[in-house]
């Protein structure tokens, strides 16, 4: 909207002869363009040529004086918001070119103030002519202007407008060049899918430059980042593995190589982390538990809790074989263990940042992620893991702010390479969890800044397999859990976090005042095969199960459908079937069905010897093997320290014995059956 105002002056806030406005420009004529905001370089140069200037009154000029857009609002005192929604605009008039009212002589008089510009003196009045002249291309400059102004507005999409903002500068990031400072050159690369090499990365950068002044460190991603960083390279690799895995560090082991081989020199042997001894994805929907049932019989001294989260109306979607991700809240008890601990009311309010006060972010790059402002009893709660084993970073903090010197030497020999074995007997081994090591060293009182940055870590979603299909349960999610309850060397009594939170929840059927948790759905390679002729092998002992359940109630349904389906056994294993046989009454009637073709148990404490899963698979070793020679998947869950392993072996000998190969051929089939998708585990 363009709306030129040649009124006389008091219409616009002067106060008649020798204001502000009339004496500050004589020769301009005021075009006011509401509802838009151009910045001076919208015109471009051919504007400026035709002397078309954009002018931000002067701060001299009084805000009553101002001029106002009429959907501006009447003047205010707080900056120049009697201005905000309209940009006044000053159009120059050639020399002895003189402006008029609209009207002529406003009640018979002629004179600067009742004209908006001033007229400049000439020999002789204007004709007429050019009267309608100057009219003629004032009217025709303003009407351009102003289908620019809507054209702008309208390319914006009616955005209503905010208040006005210089341009900002275009920056233009210049590659880094480095300075020859003197200082020695030390890059530490990383690859990660999780983020914890990335983590591992920064940390140990952030020591370094603590510990080496003389040294410039920098941390490159090398997903992200290439260059010729092989030249003259000087290296150490250290890998994040898990030994349970087949390929433990392979990734690490073979940069190493490579590395070698284009001419590095490598500083340190390869370093092999382990997760499975020692080791330094946001939720999505707050769902409600809709049912929860005990699925152990009053026999069992163990708990198993089949829990159902209800995702009705969340957006949270899920396909069979994909896994849920849990965030709990530590126990009340466990709590109040850390409040005494740290001496502090559970009441205080605080928050965490990660920036100074002049918003520049703080030196360590390596923080662990900030939480809402709350209480300290609700930071406890649902934030901090005080139950696993601190880290040596953790406990160089401790020792930071302990007050007696003995806790402060003991807790920094621990965290130092001298102290390396005691640290993985008297912690790792132990199971010592944070607490019990606070309660070890009770003068260690870290600020709250330094405990939630530096040494309890984040408490961490839990992941479990979802024991359902959505083409049966398309509003629920299962999940099969059982209850984590240990004794530990210190004789400390270990809870799960989740595992205790799903015994003790209370579901929706009982009461309306129910439990819930934030959770969200992980995506799965653990599927079936699209094909549903495809014979399957599912192995699940115990609470392995879980994905095979959602399997059989695909596979129900499909043929519900009419779809034909292929042949299926399924070697589930317990310890007596009075106890703890989970889903009895489901797989029999998988079985009756058709859903499944057969089911082999293993009952581990019915016996006078142990019967496990893997020696069930060997009394079906033909039919495995003509299964597999069909094209059949192979699905294992479940423990990874000992099944695992155990079924692994077993399929080797099944593999080796009924195909009549030797060891390494058979070997070398297994691998196939794992690089083509058709061997698939899900284990932990």
């Amino acid at each position: 909207m363009v709306i030129v105002r040649r009124q006389p002056a008091r219409d616009v806030g002067m106060d008649g002869p020798g204001s502000p406005i009339a004496d500050s420009y004589p020769d301009s004529f005021i075009l006011v363009l509401s509802k838009t905001h151009l910045p001076r370089s919208a015109l471009g140069e051919e504007s400026r040529r035709r002397r078309l200037h954009f002018r931000r009154l002067p701060a001299s000029v009084p805000r009553r004086n101002r001029p106002t857009s009429p959907l501006s609002g009447p003047p205010t005192d707080s900056g120049d918001s009697g201005t905000r929604h309209g940009l006044v605009v000053f159009l120059e008039l050639p020399q002895g070119v003189a402006s008029r009212s609209h009207g002529g002589d406003h009640q018979g008089q002629r004179g600067p103030v009742q004209q908006l510009g001033r007229v400049v003196p000439t020999s002789s009045p204007p004709s007429s002519k050019n009267r309608e002249l100057v009219m003629f291309l004032a009217t025709s400059i303003a009407v351009l202007v102003g289908c620019f102004v809507v054209l702008v507005w309208r390319r914006s999409g009616g955005k209503k407008p905010r208040g006005f903002e210089p341009p900002k500068p275009l920056v233009v990031k210049e590659p880094e060049q480095e300075v020859d400072d003197g200082k020695k050159r030390v890059t530490i690369f990383f690859g990660t899918q999780t983020g914890t090499a990335e983590g591992f990365a920064k940390a140990m950068a952030e020591e370094a430059k603590a510990r080496y002044e003389k040294a410039a460190f920098k941390v490159v991603d090398l997903g992200k980042e290439r260059g010729q960083w092989l030249q003259n390279l000087q290296y150490g690799v250290f890998g994040l593995g898990n030994r349970q895995y087949d390929n433990f560090n392979k990734v690490a082991k073979l940069v190493d190589d490579i590395l070698v081989e284009q001419g590095g020199k490598r500083l340190v042997s390869v370093g092999l982390g382990d997760d499975d001894q020692c080791i330094e994805d946001d939720f999505t929907a707050w769902a409600n538990v809709a049912m929860k049932k005990e699925l152990h019989t009053s026999a069992s001294d163990r708990s198993c809790t089949h829990l159902e989260f209800d995702i009705a109306g969340t957006g949270l979607t899920y396909e069979t074989g994909d896994h849920v991700g849990v965030y709990c809240e530590n126990l009340i008890e466990t709590v109040e263990e850390a409040l005494n601990l740290m001496g502090l009311s559970p009441d205080t309010y605080f928050s965490i940042h990660t920036d100074n006060e002049d918003g520049t972010p703080l030196g360590g790059s390596s923080l662990p992620p900030t939480f809402p402002p709350c209480t300290l009893r609700s930071a406890l709660t649902r934030y901090a893991d005080v139950l696993s084993s601190p880290k040596k970073s953790a406990l160089l903090a401790l020792a930071a702010h302990a007050s007696d010197p003995a806790d402060a030497d003991r807790l920094r020999h621990l965290a130092s390479p001298a102290g390396k074995d005691e640290y993985a007997q008297w912690i790792i081994a132990s199971q010592r969890s944070l607490l019990e090591v606070m309660a070890e060293f009770p003068s260690a009182k870290p600020p709250l800044g330094v405990f939630f940055a530096a040494v309890a870590p984040r408490l961490q979603p839990r992941y479990y397999s979802i024991s359902s299909s959505p083409r049966m349960a398309p509003s629920r999610i299962h999940v099969t859990c059982a209850l984590v309850y240990d004794k530990t060397a210190t004789g400390r009594i270990h809870k799960g976090v989740c595992s205790t939170w799903m015994k003790d929840a209370v579901p929706l059927s009982k009461s309306n005042e129910c439990s819930w948790a934030p959770i969200f759905v992980r995506q799965s390679n653990f599927k079936l095969p699209t094909d549903a002729k495809v014979p399957i092998i599912m192995i699940g002992p115990g609470t392995g199960l879980a994905p095979f359940r959602g399997f059989l109630q695909e596979r129900f349904a499909l043929k519900e459908d009419g779809t034909e389906l292929g042949p299926s056994i399924l070697f589930f294993g317990c310890r007596n079937r009075r106890m703890d046989y989970i889903y009895e009454e489901e797989l029999n009637n998988f079985v009756e069905s058709g859903a499944l073709s057969e089911l082999v148990v293993a009952f581990s404490r019915e016996g006078p010897t142990k019967d496990y899963v893997q020696h069930k698979m060997m009394e079906k070793a033909s039919d495995i093997w003509n299964m597999l020679s069909q094209g059949a998947y192979i699905y294992v869950c479940g423990d990874a320290k000992g099944m695992a392993k155990d079924v692994h072996r077993t399929l080797h000998t099944i593999v080796q014995e009924q195909g009549s190969l030797d060891s390494s051929k058979a070997e070398s089939m297994v691998k196939n059956l794992q690089m083509s998708g058709r061997y698939l585990r899900d284990v932990w």
